[in-house]
């Protein structure tokens, strides 16, 4: 399966770790450059970005920090689909993998999925959907889109309907559109680790923010998702 470690071009020490840890797996990978928004968002990159409509989601402005990261990730969708991969890995450059990341790519388990998270956050699953993944890891499937893009599986259906929903951006890069649509799915135990510390030096962080939208219990999505999350189980 093909392998993309998204990174700053200039990140070689950030991203030393990683790259370690796949060569040692003996796993074949390409470093993806992605955008850097920490200076403004190249111009180049403006016209794929709807922050109107970004600030009408989000209550807010959407960083550059963060509609470069959505749009790296929007790049890796088209590559993908250029390339013709049946599944990619993307991995973003400050998670850790080990022996269980071979376990998954040799028995390919991944297949049965167009979006396998392998690391996640805030994850409300559908009760009585567990599924065996392999050994003592399982997948349930999502309720509700959670957070995080460290590392996930996509298949070429996937990323056809995560580019689609990237045109333009106008969200984080956690998620375009409502993954739940595509059958998306989290790995439990993760398999793949996004450590605390890594978490603090995220050149994203001091971009998050948590909003409070005034006007949220008059909007029929906050309801569908009050009611969602009472049929769920949080397990992340």
């Amino acid at each position: 399966m093909k392998i993309y470690v998204l990174s700053l071009a200039s990140d070689t020490e950030r991203r030393a770790r990683l790259v370690a840890q796949l060569r040692a797996l003996g796993l074949d990978f390409e470093i993806f450059n992605a955008v850097d928004g920490r200076n403004g968002l190249p111009e180049e990159y403006y016209r794929r970005v709807d922050f109107v409509k970004a600030a009408a989601r989000l209550g807010r402005r959407l960083g550059n920090g963060e509609a470069a990261c959505a749009i790296s990730h929007a790049l890796i969708y088209e590559k993908i689909l250029s390339e013709g991969h049946p599944h990619a890995l993307i991995l973003e450059d400050d998670v850790q993998v080990d022996q269980n990341l071979l376990r998954l790519l040799s028995s390919e388990a991944y297949t049965r999925y167009d979006l396998l998270l392998l690391n996640h956050r805030f994850s409300y699953v559908w009760r009585f959907s567990e599924r065996p993944l392999f050994g003592h890891f399982k997948t349930y499937r999502l309720l509700l889109p959670c957070w995080m893009t460290a590392a996930y599986v996509v298949s070429r259906r996937g990323a056809e309907y995560l580019l689609q929903h990237s045109r333009p951006i106008d969200h984080t890069a956690d998620w375009p559109g409502d993954i739940t649509e595509i059958g998306a799915r989290v790995c439990v135990p993760m398999l793949v680790q996004h450590p605390e510390e890594t978490k603090l030096k995220s050149n994203l962080s001091c971009e998050r923010h948590k909003v409070i939208d005034r006007l949220r219990f008059f909007k029929r999505f906050y309801w569908r998702r009050w009611v969602r999350k009472r049929l769920s189980t949080r397990i992340a």
